[in-house]
């Protein structure tokens, strides 16, 4: 079968948990072609060279989010917004049209799509628990979703990563299939050499914003440091002091390798952050939110309740602090299954069509 897949640049979450759903695709002899633009087709690209074709398009506008008033910048810009995808979804229509699809897969691009029939919309955010926004976000849900026959939640169905924001309450009339964990991150086995390994991740200047903060208090913690800063645009490594290892970018080998090292591990709290350490059974973590990014905000909120994580937020960061708490009653999240189950229920719904 011929697949369109989008994949959302806005860090680089959407495009490595793509990863392996677009292996397993490919791996049965589907004829797979992406569409995504900026770092996330950077790596895709990288991935998978010429086993796909790809379109660089860019998709739904962001605000520049240098406060923690994300949401109001949104509000402001939502005519920037509509007006990005708008322009996408012109040229998306000439490439659907000229391509002949099976199937149209989207990760949270929603301005592609077909039919219902053969339009897959990949989304872990189904719901808010927001007594003051259920109204207007079970609004926008229906009217997101409203194209797509098939909505695939990267979830567990009960006891999930997401908690009440992945449950559908919202979405009638749909099928909506739980796949489970997905991660390109693979657990294997390496000697636990790195004390603390800090991946960050996330949009622009935000990013760039926690790294500075992060290297200041990184100096007065023993033991073997590495950073990996999520920026493939540049490639470089940094030795900062005697025990401090800098790596502009980590591939997805290195990436797993690092994690299987690392004792303890600092990173954003966005979901498929979370759904790493998840995958390789990780316990010992401190999570820090994007300010005003009201998903990771709940999550890390969430993970701290349920004993999963603990959590800090941005302005607030101690690091010896912190890391003392969370190494004390945090228990980690069991899956209740992982990425190789969730990849076959995945294959499983799109072999349907055949």
């Amino acid at each position: 079968m011929k697949i369109l897949f989008g994949v959302l640049d806005w860090g680089l979450g959407h495009a490595t948990r793509d990863i392996p759903l677009i292996e397993g695709l490919l791996g049965i002899g589907h004829s797979v072609d992406i569409i995504s633009n900026g770092r996330a087709l950077k790596i895709l690209k990288e991935k998978f060279g010429g086993r796909c074709n790809y379109y660089d398009i860019s998709g739904l506008y962001v605000p520049q989010m240098y406060s923690s008033y994300f949401i109001l910048a949104c509000a402001m810009n939502l005519h920037k917004m509509a007006a990005s995808i708008l322009k996408s979804r012109k040229k998306i229509n000439k490439i659907i049209k000229n391509g002949k699809y099976n199937w149209i897969i989207s990760d949270n691009r929603f301005e592609l799509y077909d039919r219902p029939s053969n339009s897959i919309m990949i989304i872990h955010t189904l719901n808010f628990n927001s007594h003051l926004l259920k109204y207007p976000i079970t609004k926008l849900m229906e009217f997101i979703t409203k194209p797509y026959g098939i909505l695939i939640v990267p979830d567990f169905p009960k006891k999930g990563i997401a908690g009440i924001m992945g449950q559908n309450k919202n979405i009638l009339n749909k099928e909506v299939h739980y796949i489970g964990v997905l991660s390109q991150i693979r657990k294997k086995h390496y000697k636990k050499n790195i004390d603390y390994f800090i991946s960050l991740s996330g949009p622009e200047p935000q990013r760039t914003i926690l790294e500075n903060k992060l290297i200041k208090q990184c100096h007065k913690l023993k033991g073997n440091i590495v950073i990996a800063g999520a920026n493939p645009d540049v490639n470089q490594t940094k030795t900062i002091g005697k025990n401090i290892k800098l790596y502009s970018f980590l591939n997805t080998q290195y990436q797993e390798e690092m994690m299987n090292r690392a004792k303890f591990i600092i990173t954003r709290s966005g979901f498929t952050t979370t759904a790493n350490m998840i995958e390789l059974g990780k316990k010992r973590a401190l999570l820090i939110p994007m300010p005003g990014q009201p998903e990771q905000e709940f999550l890390a909120d969430l993970y701290e309740r349920k004993k999963y994580f603990h959590h800090v937020h941005q302005d607030d960061i101690n690091l010896e602090k912190d890391i003392k708490v969370a190494m004390k009653g945090f228990r980690g999240f069991r899956p209740q299954w992982r990425t190789k189950r969730s990849v076959k229920k995945f294959l499983k719904i799109i072999e349907k069509k055949r």
